[in-house]
C-alpha cells in the first residue's frame, strides 16, 4: 500500500497532483486515502485540483481517534 502523503513522507503536494491528475487521464476514479490520512494533507491536495478532475474522483477515508 502507498501512501499518498504522510506526516513522515509520501509524495510531495506537487508529485501528488501530478499522480492524481495522471491516474484521472488513465481512467482511475476511485481512491483509498484511509492508509495516508497525514492530519488532512491528502485532503487539502485533493482540493487543490482542477474542478474537472475533483467532481469526478470518488474517496474513501475514514475519521475519529481512539
Amino acid at each position: 500500500m502507498a501512501r499518498l502523503r504522510s506526516i513522515d513522507g509520501g509524495l510531495s503536494s506537487s508529485s501528488l497532483k501530478h499522480f492524481l491528475e495522471n491516474a484521472f487521464e488513465k481512467g482511475i476514479r476511485f481512491f483509498d486515502i484511509a492508509p495516508s490520512y497525514a492530519q488532512s494533507q491528502v485532503e487539502q491536495a485533493i482540493g487543490r485540483l482542477n474542478p474537472r478532475f475533483r467532481h469526478e474522483l470518488f474517496f474513501c477515508s475514514k475519521f475519529g481517534y481512539c
